[in-house]
């Protein structure tokens, strides 16, 4: 592979060669006419210029600092926009029947493709600076991945096979890496890989009233949520007391990444699966769970605040954002409970 590599770039190579060795003629040949009194002049030009960058060292850093504010500041929030709008639309074709398959390669496509993917983007990216969008885009990959993980084991399926050992990939890879004397691609362009073979499910996957289908997934989504709470309740747990709790906010996010991942996948077996839900009479509760990890995702503080319990004025959002995941968690419980008690009734 590295010999392709090679060989592609080496007229480029050899083009910026020539180039150089042309560039160091042209130049040569123009200084060789100059006097030692013109190469005395420019020199003590240069000495000039220096000292006056020297003289003016507050003017020259101040426009730096102000370039960068504008540059990381403004660059940043523009460019950490969350994509975390739970409106799309959802839509199936004929060579794409159902729902579940549709919705699984759009979020994943939302965090990839219609937003870019901010956890490999280097310290010169704007975007970097700030870990909100990087951990909600690590939050929804890393839930979705748990997901399509159960299903391939369920369905057996090679795409979604696939697709997870793509998804395992490490999120921080920028454009390509250097490891063990090969070339690794970018992570996102690995998931966009896992994208084509989700793809290729949502061919072949057919809802067709099977309970147990529902049941496997609503499993799925309930072990996800039981264990953001339980990283949520840990955080809190040993880190309430710290003036300083800079892993609150990372731990917020990728809650609220796991919550807009959750939210859509509930949403698709509502659909797929509405006849097996209304005669079970889980409807409501359905439609109640979806309203709980709506206020998940949309809860949105200034600050992330990890205050202890027992602080009367200090906010702790982790502690909100918790509640609004149990809540779902329970209902998530209660249907799973009340479907399985009625199969084979329906």
């Amino acid at each position: 592979m590295i010999n392709n590599i090679l060989n592609k770039i080496k007229p480029f190579i050899n083009y910026l060669h020539t180039q150089s060795v042309s560039i160091y003629k042209n130049l040569n040949k123009r200084l060789k006419p100059l006097s030692k009194a013109t190469l005395k002049k420019c020199k003590k030009n240069f000495k000039d210029l220096m000292s006056l960058g020297s003289q003016q060292w507050k003017v020259i850093g101040t426009g730096i600092t102000i370039f960068l504010f504008i540059y990381y500041g403004l660059g940043a929030a523009i460019s950490s926009k969350f994509n975390n709008s739970l409106e799309y639309k959802i839509k199936t074709t004929q060579s794409a029947p159902t729902y579940l398959g549709n919705t699984l390669s759009h979020i994943l496509k939302s965090q990839i493709d219609d937003t870019a993917w901010t956890p490999s983007l280097p310290a010169f990216f704007p975007a970097s600076i700030l870990d909100n969008l990087p951990n909600f885009q690590l939050g929804v990959k890393n839930s979705l991945n748990q997901v399509i993980k159960k299903l391939a084991k369920h369905y057996n399926n090679k795409h979604l096979k696939e697709a997870t050992l793509l998804l395992d990939y490490p999120a921080d890879i920028w454009l390509f890496s250097q490891t063990n004397d090969k070339l690794s691609p970018g992570s996102a362009k690995q998931y966009r890989k896992a994208i084509s073979h989700i793809v290729e499910f949502s061919a072949t996957n057919h809802a067709n009233n099977n309970i147990n289908d529902l049941l496997i997934t609503l499993n799925s989504i309930n072990k996800i949520l039981e264990k953001q709470i339980k990283t949520i309740e840990k955080q809190v747990q040993e880190h309430n007391s710290e003036f300083f709790d800079f892993s609150s906010d990372d731990i917020f996010y990728q809650s609220q990444g796991t919550a807009y991942s959750s939210h859509y996948i509930l949403n698709a077996l509502l659909k797929d699966y509405q006849d097996i839900i209304v005669d079970s009479n889980q409807y409501e509760k359905f439609t109640t769970t979806l309203m709980f990890l709506n206020k998940a995702v949309n809860l949105n503080p200034t600050i992330i605040k990890n205050s202890s319990l027992e602080d009367v004025y200090g906010a702790n959002h982790l502690i909100y954002l918790a509640y609004f995941l149990s809540q779902a968690q329970i209902h998530i419980q209660k249907i799973y409970q009340n479907i399985k008690q009625t199969e084979g009734k329906i």
